[in-house]
This record gives C-alpha cells, sequence and structure tokens, in this order.
C-alpha cells in the first residue's frame, strides 16, 4: 500500500502520519504565540515574514505554510461563522467618516487564545471553544454568553434567572 505524502484529513479509522501530526503541531503553535489580540491577516503577515526568514530547508518551509494555509482557513470560518452574533451597524454609524468605530465582530480577536482545535484535525471544535469562552472570557459579559448560549443550545445556561434580561430584551 502507497501513501501520500500531502497532508490527509484524518477521520476515525486513519491514524495520521507523524509529518501531518508535527506539521500541525507547530502551525498551531505558531498561530497561537502570534494572535495576541491582532487581526488575522496581521497575524498572516507576521508568521510569513518569520518564515521566510527562518533557515529552514524549502520542503518543510512549504509543509508549515500549507499547514498554516489550514490553520487560517479554519479560523476565517469560525469568525464568520461568530460574526453573525453581533448585529450589523446601521447605515448611518458606517458612513460616519469623523467617528472611526471598530466592527462589532472585531470582538473575536479576543477570543483566540481560547480555540479549541479537534484532535489530530486542523478543525475548531465550536462546542468546546464556545464553553470555553462563556467560563473564561466572557465572565463579566452577560450578553455574550447568553448569545453563545444561544447560538450552541446550551440549555443549562439559557435557563438561568441572570439572563432573564437579556432574553426579555432578545425575544421581545
Amino acid at each position: 500500500m502507497e501513501y501520500d505524502d500531502s497532508f490527509m484529513a484524518c477521520s476515525s479509522v486513519e491514524v495520521p502520519t507523524l509529518k501531518f501530526i508535527s506539521t500541525r503541531y507547530i502551525a498551531l503553535s505558531l498561530f497561537q504565540t502570534n494572535v495576541h489580540w491582532r487581526k488575522l491577516n496581521e497575524v498572516i503577515q507576521i508568521i510569513q515574514r518569520w518564515l521566510y526568514k527562518a533557515n529552514f530547508p524549502i520542503l518543510i518551509k512549504r509543509q508549515l505554510q500549507s499547514g498554516l494555509h489550514d490553520v487560517y482557513h479554519e479560523v476565517e470560518r469560525w469568525n464568520e461563522k461568530h460574526a453573525k452574533l453581533f448585529a450589523d451597524e446601521s447605515i448611518h454609524e458606517k458612513n460616519r467618516k469623523l467617528h472611526r468605530q471598530v466592527h462589532r465582530s472585531d470582538h473575536l480577536r479576543l477570543f483566540y487564545g481560547s480555540i479549541i482545535w479537534k484532535d489530530n484535525k486542523y478543525e475548531i471544535d465550536d462546542q468546546k471553544t464556545a464553553l470555553t469562552i462563556i467560563a473564561t472570557d466572557c465572565a463579566d459579559w452577560p450578553q455574550m454568553q447568553f448569545q453563545l448560549a444561544c447560538a450552541y443550545a446550551i440549555h443549562h445556561l439559557l435557563n438561568e434567572r441572570n439572563f432573564d434580561r437579556i432574553r426579555l430584551k432578545a425575544f421581545a
């Protein structure tokens, strides 16, 4: 049986190659180390510059670039999915040139450090990540806790009394 050298997505029956495991580990470590509060495109640029300057053989650089591409793609998917939790700005707010605001979905950058990755995959475990964010990052942000609890149907949180005011406001 001949094995393909390219990266394979690991399913429950496939055993990932050592090459895949090590590349995934390094790519995730590079991402987590450099992501602190930065926009995703800034993180990409920083890591690409570092990788360009690094004294690695070209094949290793290509492997890391491929792994990092998979990480970026998955984080973009996660961002797009969760940006919907934030209300869109009104047209009036978008047209104001004097008052520059951060787009509300940029708050997701606060949570990059809490992302939980599935084992042996370039895939974020959305449910575990949401529970981690609710428990740690949003301990003093009840509205965000409620939004994540709604998005993931976390019933034991949705029924808590401290969300009564938020629930009435959201569903009124």
